[in-house]
């Protein structure tokens, strides 16, 4: 609950709603604050946020299912990052990239 009182706190009511659909939408069990910190980060961040849509990384999160946080454990330690950033990286090497970058109505 905290996590999502934060999330809303950080980008308010509308893209908090976005970036829980799509944790949601993807059916992966209880929603954790490392999945909602690593959909934020993807949803948000300039690099990464341009290049995909919310279907494709729900059908990301869905394809890699159990395999992602293993993985995101092997990177996070080998790279010494926070594991909700590797997961989101596992999950955007996945993710179906667009040629052109987004543009998203205010």
């Amino acid at each position: 609950m905290a996590a999502i009182k934060q999330l809303i706190a950080r980008r308010g009511d509308k893209l908090a709603r976005e970036i829980l659909e799509i944790i949601a939408n993807a059916e992966r069990g209880p929603i954790t604050a490392q999945h909602i910190k690593a959909v934020e980060f993807l949803m948000t961040h300039s690099e990464y946020s341009e290049l995909i849509i919310p279907e494709d990384l729900t059908a990301a999160i869905v394809d890699l299912l159990m395999s992602a946080e293993e993985d995101a454990q092997q990177l996070a330690m080998a790279r010494r990052w926070p594991f909700w950033k590797a997961l989101a990286i596992i999950w955007y090497k996945k993710c179906k990239k667009r040629k052109q970058p987004l543009t998203r109505a205010a």
